[in-house]
């Protein structure tokens, strides 16, 4: 595993890279409440995925899914929010 902090002026960036190919990159601006995350994952494991970030086959409709595993309407922002939004919260 490696861990890189880029400063700037504006933000700070963290990249951690693991041994399996996974990388994650978290930014956060200056002052800001929020920050940025990027997370990218080697081709191999297209297809064997789920989870929080969707599940890595193509098929937009099932990109969305409960902890439960139930599909959410992503074209519904009411079911989206509350339906699997807040099931995804951190207290």
């Amino acid at each position: 595993m490696t861990i890189e902090e880029l400063k700037s002026k504006t933000q700070i960036t963290v990249i951690v890279t693991f041994d399996t190919g996974v990388a994650i990159t978290v930014t956060v601006p200056e002052n800001a409440n929020a920050m940025s995350v990027i997370i990218l994952v080697p081709s191999e494991v297209k297809n064997r995925t789920t989870g929080l970030l969707g599940t890595w086959n193509d098929d937009k409709a099932d990109d969305i899914q409960t902890p439960a595993q139930e599909i959410i309407d992503r074209d519904d922002p009411h079911t989206l929010h509350y339906d699997y939004g807040l099931t995804c919260k951190y207290n």
